[in-house]
């Protein structure tokens, strides 16, 4: 329930009759989700029709493929570079003819570049901007000669905040 994860789930709660499971292992995001009103995932709630994956790891994913259902969507959201993630897709992944789709932010599926051009995705992105909630996910501010500290504590792999900006 990082930066991505918190951006997709508010938007996805957006929409009626949705119901948003934040599947964080990190107590501090955790914390961090419920402080943004998401309550958290258990097995139990499953199965659901959509999981948004962006933790970037092979748990991460098995537990999305776990939690759809028959026919179920599971969009990885996640960029792995070079790396693998390892999942396991016997079970009721082939069973329940369970999806996974790739997301790459650059391009639109070729059935909705007609309607969802540049132009209409920018100013849709604007309009949601109005909305001075999202500001919330912008937790820490570091002065820009900070800059580097910060990015040594980024690569350890620190996960207190949501979003940093710089102040120039």
């Amino acid at each position: 329930m990082g930066l991505i994860g918190s951006l997709v789930a508010r938007l996805a709660s957006q929409f009626p009759a949705t119901q948003i499971r934040a599947a964080e292992t990190d107590p501090t995001r955790q914390s961090l989700a419920r402080e943004q009103g998401f309550s958290l995932y258990d097995p139990s709630d499953a199965p659901f029709d959509v999981a948004f994956h962006s933790s970037g790891s092979g748990a991460g994913l098995q537990t999305a493929i776990d939690a759809v259902g028959y026919e179920g969507q599971v969009i990885e959201l996640s960029w792995y570079g070079t790396r693998s993630a390892e999942v396991k897709l016997g079970g009721s992944f082939h069973q329940q003819r369970k999806q996974i789709i790739s997301s790459q932010v650059s391009q639109l599926p070729a059935h909705r570049q007609a309607r969802w051009d540049y132009r209409r995705r920018k100013q849709t992105v604007l309009d949601l901007l109005q909305d001075d909630s999202w500001d919330d996910l912008l937790t820490a501010t570091v002065d820009f000669t900070d800059a580097p500290a910060l990015f040594d504590q980024l690569r350890q792999g620190d996960r207190s905040q949501l979003g940093w900006t710089l102040r120039y």
